[in-house]
């Protein structure tokens, strides 16, 4: 795109994990061995997400403190459910480099678009609000009961901007949630590092090179 061109792209729709805020779930398993050093973790772990998934924290189905306590029933080693919720949910860092990118481009709006839950979103507000803080919209799957790529995702984003789809990027480290939004018409592009981005920006006329 030259430097004359306008785009198109009016709406800045970010992914939370991996592109603005990194998360180690490493830390989730330390939690855990330091309670019981005999168990096997990452079955744990995996329960635990499945019983997530199960219960539909994910898309509001159940309250953060319901699927914890549902944990920890299954796991009563891992509480009580305010520590499994600070052990679970204590795996983010910030990504300074990608979040400046997204601060600095050139659009009007900027939505933040997660599929996540109450726990890890109710902690990322209140450690990371300098991230939170720096979109306009807030699109977490436990609230809206919908989960990216269904396309009544990025139907529900554009209702909120009241824009048309094209005017919207999304922005996303896994293809598969790019491709959803592509097919209702957006653009998208796969997040893969700081410096991957800022060529995409560039290429939109969003961002000086």
């Amino acid at each position: 795109m030259s430097a004359n061109e306008r785009s198109p792209i009016r709406v800045l729709v970010s992914d939370l994990g991996m592109v603005v805020l990194g998360f180690d779930f490493g830390r989730t398993l330390r939690y855990l061995k330091e309670r019981k050093p005999d168990a096997n973790v990452a079955e744990v772990l995996a329960d635990i997400n499945t019983i997530q998934y199960g219960m539909g924290a994910d898309l509001g189905r159940c309250s953060g403190s319901e699927f914890l306590e549902a944990a920890c029933a299954a796991h009563p080693w891992a509480g009580p459910s305010e520590d499994l919720a600070r052990g679970w949910s204590d795996i983010f860092y910030e990504m300074p480099e990608s979040l400046a990118l997204v601060q600095a481009a050139r659009v009007e709006r900027r939505a933040l678009l997660s599929n996540t839950n109450g726990p890890h979103w109710d902690w990322i507000l209140r450690q990371y609000p300098q991230v939170i803080g720096s979109f306009d919209i807030h699109v977490p799957s436990h609230v809206t009961g919908l989960a990216k790529p269904a396309p009544a995702v990025y139907r529900n984003v554009e209702r909120l901007t009241g824009l048309p789809p094209e005017a919207h990027l999304m922005i996303d480290d896994i293809g598969e949630n790019v491709e959803g939004a592509r097919r209702c018409g957006w653009d998208g592009v796969v997040f893969t590092s700081a410096a991957g981005l800022k060529r995409d920006l560039v290429e939109r006329g969003l961002l000086e090179a």
